[in-house]
């Protein structure tokens, strides 16, 4: 007989507590623990530019997907050309024609509009920032959409009884645009002591230090060769000696 995993196991176990189908319950428990299961997988046309399932939108979630996890998708997905369906959650002018001029004008652009980016707003949750640029002459139209099924954060109360916005964690917000798509940090993160971003662990800078994950770095020892780190607390570090001896 087949040993069945633990977390089939407890799909199993789901299943006959909540009364839903195994695949549902086993998405359920994969995505408890850590492990979130797409719906939908780029084309072959899609992996080939490099997009992954995450960047396809919240079309690509599970239907259980957390509020979290839809309002990361829908600041992280890639924007598709003009005569191609957006990957946003919709509300959007993607594939409309340019209208930087009237269509009577001599100089009227025939272009069509491309979403480009959208971002959480700063002050309401459910109020998202979209970004359109015509496909031809290029002109950027910015503008707010209310998104009521999609907030990109909570409200917290903070001393003063004044209910705050936190963004979820992952949620790109006006202002910090995307650094980098493999580790997500923004434009407000950018570290000013280097010009790397979360990927770069050269760097010692304060926002490196801020920023990274508490199990990603150890914050005694040398970053090169790991000595005088907790796994060679011991350890000398002897990078730097043939730099000293050309010195000297």
């Amino acid at each position: 007989m087949t040993k069945r995993s633990t977390l089939q196991q407890r799909a199993r176990e789901l299943q006959a507590a909540e009364g839903m189908g195994y695949t549902q319950a086993l998405a359920s428990v994969r995505e408890q623990a850590g492990t979130l299961v797409y719906v939908l997988q780029p084309t072959a046309a899609e992996a080939a530019d490099g997009i992954t399932a995450e960047e396809l939108g919240v079309r690509a979630l599970p239907a259980h997907a957390t509020p979290a996890q839809k309002a990361r998708a829908e600041s992280l997905w890639r924007s598709s050309p003009a005569h191609a369906p957006c990957r946003c959650s919709g509300g959007c002018d993607h594939g409309k024609p340019c209208d930087i001029l009237p269509t009577d004008d001599p100089q009227h652009c025939a272009g069509l509009q491309v979403h480009v980016d959208r971002l959480a707003a700063r002050d309401v949750i459910t109020t998202w920032f979209d970004v359109h640029e015509c496909a031809v002459c290029g002109d950027i139209e910015e503008s707010e959409i209310e998104q009521p099924d999609l907030p990109w954060g909570d409200t917290q109360a903070d001393a003063d009884d004044d209910q705050d916005p936190d963004a979820y964690a992952g949620v790109r917000q006006a202002g910090s645009p995307l650094l980098c798509r493999t580790c997500g940090w923004t434009g407000g993160m950018a570290c000013p002591e280097c010009d790397g971003c979360g990927c770069s662990h050269d760097c010692t800078g304060w926002r490196h230090a801020e920023y990274a994950n508490d199990d990603e770095h150890d914050s005694y020892g040398c970053r090169e060769c790991g000595a005088g780190s907790g796994n060679d607390p011991y350890g000398e570090c002897c990078c730097y000696d043939d730099e000293e001896d050309e010195v000297a």
